[in-house]
């Protein structure tokens, strides 16, 4: 399997620092293809960080079809100290296990951390856009303002006929420039939808499983049925989290 890498942040940062002169759409061009990777300089999906995701592979002591069995009898399981017992099998040893837990946690350790990089990293480029648009609004603002004062000093110099073509034609011209930016704003946004997009696919993978009617047929009811009510614990608090970050999108 593969988890996604971090987001390549000291890229990311010099983009959003704009040494290079960039316009506002040239950053966000650049930006989205830093965090799709489509920039020329990420490489082709391998195991470091110029790769939107890395190989995930954990070994493992015994197969996870054989561990489902236990999910009734982990609950009544009680402490007993590993002194009074003997190893049954010299191949699988204690020190392997301890390996292959610290590795798992380890694992598990950096996809959280990868998840709260990516949390700033959004927030980060979310915070700089609204700038943006901010600035692109007083920009919109002044130019209004700019035209409206110089047509008013004009008036009295031209004829109404020339006056109203003249008015008409610098309308047209501020009303497409602000259409023609506002497009380009549209198409940087689609960015801040970059983690839902996630979230939709991650919900979507760990719900195949309980689509395959075919194997869940073989399985046990009892030993299936906590599965269902755990996944459907997992599907409620997940699309109320996709929800809450809808909204937050919508009022941006």
């Amino acid at each position: 399997d593969k988890f996604s890498n971090p987001p390549r942040q000291p890229l990311v940062g010099h983009i959003l620092r704009n040494i290079e002169k960039r316009t506002k759409i040239e950053e966000l061009n650049k930006l989205i293809d830093i965090l799709t990777y489509k920039d020329t300089e990420a490489e082709e999906l391998g195991e470091s960080e110029e790769s939107e995701f890395q190989t995930l592979k954990i070994n493992g002591l015994i197969n996870p079809e054989f561990l489902q069995t236990f999910i009734m009898i982990i609950p009544l399981i009680e402490y007993k100290p590993i002194i009074d017992y003997t190893v049954l099998d010299h191949s699988i040893t204690t020190e392997n296990a301890l390996n292959i837990s610290e590795n798992y946690r380890n694992i598990i350790n950096t996809m959280k951390g990868n998840a709260f990089r990516w949390k700033t990293q959004t927030e980060l480029v979310e915070k700089e856009v609204s700038k943006w648009l901010i600035d692109l609004n007083v920009q919109l603002k002044d130019l209004h303002t700019r035209y409206s004062s110089q047509l008013n000093k004009t008036s009295s110099t031209i004829d109404p006929t020339q006056m109203d073509y003249n008015v008409k034609l610098e309308q047209d011209k501020i009303d497409q420039w602000g259409v023609e930016e506002k497009k380009k704003i549209i198409e940087g946004m689609s960015t801040l939808f970059k983690t839902s997009e996630r979230h939709l696919e991650e919900m979507v993978k760990k719900n195949i499983f309980f689509t395959s009617g075919g194997s869940l047929k073989s399985r046990v009811y009892e030993d299936v049925l906590p599965h269902f009510q755990n996944h459907f614990n997992y599907l409620k608090d997940e699309g109320r989290k996709f929800l809450e970050s809808l909204e937050g999108l919508n009022q941006r």
